[in-house]
């Protein structure tokens, strides 16, 4: 893995990190999965659930970039996305695993596409 791609890897994942850490701390007060997450700052909201979720992917993505995984990456952000696709199909109803909202969507979206992007970009490399 290019030093580029890793360097992009460690910036997606250490934000995503970053905001799932504030997440934790944001939803202590609340049950595991309440259906209303904590907001983090005005943007998102958390459950415990969700933050947890959030802080365990970025660390797989992390974790990717420092061995030079692609596919770990990659698969990090797979499972963003379906993270993303989950918090869509539930974001305002009784049941919210992840205890989000259509920001929190919106994050979530974020983090899948840069690090499918980054763990599926081919490397070019120059003919001699």
């Amino acid at each position: 893995m290019p030093a580029v791609h890793r360097r992009a890897a460690i910036a997606i994942g250490g934000a995503a990190l970053l905001c799932g850490i504030a997440g934790l701390v944001a939803a202590r007060g609340l049950a595991f999965t309440a259906p209303r997450g904590a907001l983090v700052g005005t943007l998102m909201s958390f459950n415990a659930f969700g933050a947890l979720v959030t802080v365990v992917l970025a660390a797989v993505a992390l974790s990717g970039a420092w061995f030079g995984r692609r596919a770990l990456v990659a698969a990090a952000g797979g499972l963003f996305a379906l993270a993303a696709v989950l918090q869509l199909v539930q974001a305002g109803g009784d049941l919210n695993l992840l205890g989000g909202r259509p920001s929190t969507f919106s994050f979530f979206l974020f983090c899948a596409a840069g690090l499918v992007v980054v763990g599926r970009i081919p490397v070019w490399r120059a003919s001699d």
